[in-house]
């Protein structure tokens, strides 16, 4: 039964973070009754800091007038969930 509890989560937690890789709102929303521990804030901070497929699809233009290469932006924006999601798991027992 524990193990059946698992694997839901694991989906749940899935679900999240492909629907939060494509857009913010529904990603960090669908996360909802998700436990609050370290890997699910991370994913959730992760989410936050990428930003979403659709976001940089709507800045994408902003992005070339303003000169930026939207390779060298959705790279930073990456490395920023993932920056994000790292400090989030392992400040975790500081804070909880």
């Amino acid at each position: 039964s524990s193990d059946l509890a698992l694997f839901g989560t694991e989906l749940h937690f899935s679900r999240s973070l492909l629907t939060g890789f494509l857009e913010i709102g529904t990603g960090t929303s669908s996360m909802l009754g998700l436990q609050a521990n370290a890997a699910n804030l991370a994913l959730c901070s992760f989410l936050v800091g990428w930003g979403g497929v659709s976001v940089h699809a709507q800045a994408s233009a902003v992005i070339r007038e303003g000169g930026l290469n939207p390779a060298t932006h959705t790279f930073g924006k990456l490395l920023h969930g993932g920056l994000s999601a790292l400090i989030t798991y392992f400040s975790y027992a500081l804070f909880f």
